[in-house]
């Protein structure tokens, strides 16, 4: 199925060509019509044979330059448009004209004929010019919207903002770099840590980090029977304990201290 701004274009060119070319053939034709005193044996002239297709083609061209053109805005563009090549147009189509009314008259055709005939010839034409003029505009009017039209930027993805460990101390302050402390309670038990990271500033936990976590503990509890501890989840989600740890503190989980089996699978006593 052809585009509907393009429709007819065939039928404009079709136009366009046979037109111009009756108009051609019939001026061609006038210049071997014997003006009412010719002498016997009279022929054209070679140059009033040649020079006779000219004023179908000048005709056409002016048409097409008026129609095809461009033209920017201003007076003087007008002036030369309108001033300039119109009247070339005006009296080409004049010229063809009569050339074309002679010439049926000279076949014999009733008065009628003689004077609205050859506005057919040349009407096609321009008519046809015209058309073709409207469907060069229809096109252009659509590429011209379609490359100044921007295409719709996708818009960025949200990002949810990171959940934050608040400092649960009520009387802390801001506090150096933490530090491990180990404290012995039996010559053959664990070496208990004070939790640095629970109990420093408040440290930034990632929220997807949470959304996985959830879905562990969820999935942990309900195959295996008991809560996740912070060392499981640290395995499970391919963490740090530490961060473990802080994932489960942000949760509300209860979180036991630090012993030395946290510390690189090493007891500190062994050390």
């Amino acid at each position: 199925m052809s585009d509907i701004r393009t429709r007819g274009r065939g039928w404009a060119y079709a136009g366009t060509i046979v037109g111009g070319g009756l108009s051609i053939a019939a001026n061609l034709m006038h210049s071997f019509v014997p003006p009412a005193d010719a002498p016997e044996g009279w022929t054209p002239k070679v140059g009033a044979v040649v020079f006779s297709v000219f004023w179908p083609i000048l005709l056409f061209i002016a048409v097409e330059i008026l129609a095809r053109v461009i033209w920017p805005e201003g007076r003087w563009y007008k002036v030369a448009r309108f001033g300039g090549i119109l009247p070339v147009a005006i009296v080409a189509g004049y010229v063809s004209y009569r050339h074309l009314s002679a010439l049926l008259a000279s076949w014999g055709e009733e008065t009628a004929t003689v004077y609205v005939g050859p506005l057919a010839i040349d009407g096609l034409m321009i008519m046809a010019t015209a058309a073709l003029l409207v469907i060069g505009n229809n096109t252009r009017t659509t590429a011209d919207t379609t490359t100044t039209t921007p295409a719709p930027v996708p818009a960025a993805p949200v990002t949810p903002a990171p959940a934050t460990v608040a400092n649960t101390g009520s009387g802390h302050s801001p506090r150096p770099p933490a530090t491990t402390q180990r404290h012995d309670t039996s010559a053959g038990g664990p070496v208990v840590i004070v939790d640095p990271v629970l109990d420093a500033e408040p440290v930034t936990v990632p929220a997807h980090l949470l959304t996985t976590a959830r879905f562990t503990m969820n999935q942990f509890a309900g195959s295996i029977g008991r809560p996740i501890s912070a060392d499981e989840l640290a395995a499970y989600m391919n963490v740090t304990p530490v961060m473990a740890r802080l994932i489960l503190a942000e949760l509300g989980e209860n979180v036991p201290a630090i012993t030395s089996a946290h510390l690189n699978g090493t007891p500190a006593g062994a050390r």
